[in-house]
């Protein structure tokens, strides 16, 4: 049913002496309605820009190696680039 359809049946409700309460209370949850509707679309909208965000501190945080010549799991002395056993100094 759409809402002009729902709203036409609200005001044949409230015509008739009997059910205008009944009429009355479904207009009050149908502005209730309209209210939840629009928080829960703001929140969506927030949530998608807090899993954006979680998303960046995750890859920004993952663990690097401190050569930059070495992946992680070749670095296991924890050397930095200066001190590269594959590339040793070239002055010594």
């Amino acid at each position: 049913m759409s809402m002009a359809k729902f709203n036409k049946a609200l005001d044949a409700m409230e015509q008739e002496e009997s059910t205008s309460s009944v009429a009355m209370a479904f207009r009050a949850l149908d502005s209730r309605m309209d209210s939840l509707m629009n928080v829960c679309f703001t929140t969506g909208g927030r949530l998608d820009r807090i899993e954006g965000a979680l998303n960046l501190l995750i890859e920004r945080s993952t663990p690097k190696s401190a050569c930059v010549f070495c992946s992680l799991a070749e670095n296991a002395d924890s050397h930095h680039s200066g001190r590269c056993p594959r590339f040793p100094d070239p002055v010594s």
